[in-house]
């Protein structure tokens, strides 16, 4: 009685032919929910690996960069287009890291 009051009633009729991604209305344990998302980020995964080898396959700097971009490190072509790349990545290691270029200077 006092969830009638409160607007709780039972609950209306609705479509079953609809998909939802959580289960539909009123479902509080999805049938194999937590299968079901493990195999939609196994999926994901994979596109995305797929996609990072056929980038890295393909990728091509025909203009050198003045300094090392972190996907030449996985170019296929990365040595033919740019001769000097191992000499930019040491020189680069040179440099001090990016934290400690815009953080103040502790002797001020």
């Amino acid at each position: 009685i006092i969830l009638r009051i409160m607007g709780g009633g039972s609950h209306y009729p609705y479509p079953k032919q609809v998909w939802s991604s959580s289960g539909g209305w009123w479902n509080d344990h999805p049938k194999n929910g937590s299968r079901n998302t493990r195999i939609g980020l196994g999926i994901v995964a994979a596109v995305f690996v797929v996609g990072f080898w056929f980038s890295s396959r393909n990728e091509r700097r025909y203009c050198p960069p003045v300094r090392p971009i972190f996907s030449q490190r996985f170019a296929r072509y990365t040595l033919e287009d740019d001769p000097n790349y191992k000499q930019k990545l040491i020189d680069n290691k040179k440099k001090p890291s990016f934290i400690s270029r815009i953080l103040p200077d502790p002797s001020h």
